[in-house]
């Protein structure tokens, strides 16, 4: 039963791929195909969709950082929570998290994150972000898209650029 905006859940190594938009389908058909070259893309992407797909990254990682990750998108950075796992040490943590563009790759930088109302020291976060930017790392010859522009609006990630 698919909509206009979702596509059947698929399975790959294991792990649930996550639900893919419309917008999000078709850029993959096209990057698939080989012929579209060149060609420019907007891509919005919903809070729950990142969601789903850092959890699925997530899933496919036995050393991932986060587990139930929990997203919402706002203008100012990103609200993330979820249970976080450093050093043998799992804890539910919350905090707020800026997408910025390094190269031609989105990153993620933490810019605050709390367990309880204590926040975490600076040396945590770094760790945290290596270690999350790690597992979603692509090097920007190993991409197939070329983004030139993120923007954050109120439950929406907006992503432009254009195709290898």
């Amino acid at each position: 039963m698919e909509n206009d905006t979702m596509s059947d859940v698929r399975e790959s190594e294991g792990a649930e791929e996550p639900r893919l938009v419309k917008q999000l389908r078709q850029l993959r058909e096209k990057v698939r195909a080989g012929t579209h070259r060149g060609e420019r893309f907007e891509l919005t992407v919903a809070g729950e969709e990142l969601e789903e797909t850092l959890g699925w990254y997530a899933g496919r990682e036995a050393n991932a950082p986060f587990r139930e990750l929990r997203v919402r998108i706002r203008p100012e950075g990103i609200e993330v929570s979820g249970e976080v796992s450093l050093g043998g040490l799992r804890a539910r943590v919350s905090g707020r998290a800026d997408i910025y563009l390094q190269d031609g790759v989105p990153r993620v930088a933490f810019e605050e994150m709390k367990m309880g109302e204590t926040g975490l020291p600076d040396f945590i976060l770094f760790q945290l972000e290596d270690q999350l930017n790690r597992q979603l790392i692509l090097r920007e010859d190993e991409l197939p898209l070329i983004v030139d522009e993120l923007e954050l609006g109120e439950g929406t990630l907006i992503v432009r650029g254009s195709l290898r």
